[in-house]
């Protein structure tokens, strides 16, 4: 297939053969980023511990995306994304014309819960709870995974990108996490066996 550069697509769509393209990276790519914000709010419980509650908002920009570009038109008939029957493809020489393009959006929000308690009597332990929602546009997060595999991050139609709204992959609604720490009473400076004997330094300084 033609290959020149920079009028491969016009040299393509002149091609008077059909022609099957893997896949041409889109001239105008934007740079990914992602845009936060926080809000958390903070209650002292006692000496040592703290509770926290708090919000997480993400937007993605400039998402990744595969596009075939050769695709029929479509349309929403009655809030269905419709090709009509017989539509043809735009340019009947080309197959599939693949452009990797940065035109999708993601966003996150998430409600946190944390508990948090220092090292006092013994004890450490930090519980953590988050509620979210991420809805995306587009299945992958970066042009390696585009590139690769050449369905991650497929669009279900170029002119309508916004029809590919729907649950991330990466979405997890619910999300527990605990951890602690507990030193047990044996040893020095412990309840029991510290008397500094063979039995406190056998039993001494142990943590679960």
């Amino acid at each position: 297939a033609p290959s020149h550069f920079p009028d491969g697509y016009a040299e393509l769509a002149a091609a008077g053969e059909t022609v099957q393209v893997g896949n041409i990276l889109y001239e105008g790519l934007r740079t990914p980023h992602t845009v936060q914000w926080t809000l958390d709010v903070q209650q002292q419980l006692g000496a040592s511990t703290v509770l926290a509650l708090g919000y997480v908002g993400t937007r993605g920009i400039n998402l990744f995306t595969v596009n075939n570009y050769n695709m029929p038109p479509a349309a929403f008939v009655d809030g269905v994304l419709t090709v009509p029957v017989g539509a043809t493809r735009r340019n009947p020489r080309l197959e599939d014309f693949q452009t990797v393009a940065t035109n999708a959006d993601s966003w996150y929000n998430g409600l946190t819960v944390n508990l948090r308690r220092r090292m006092s009597a013994g004890l450490l332990f930090q519980l953590s709870y988050t509620w979210s929602k991420t809805l995306s546009e587009s299945e992958s997060i970066g042009r390696a995974g585009v590139t690769s595999d050449r369905t991650s991050g497929s669009v279900l139609h170029v002119d309508f990108v916004d029809a590919d709204k729907g649950y991330a992959p990466w979405d997890s609604r619910n999300d527990f996490k605990f951890n602690y720490i507990y030193e047990l009473p044996f040893g020095p400076g412990k309840p029991w066996l510290a008397d500094r004997g063979l039995a406190s330094h056998l039993f001494g300084g142990w943590q679960l």
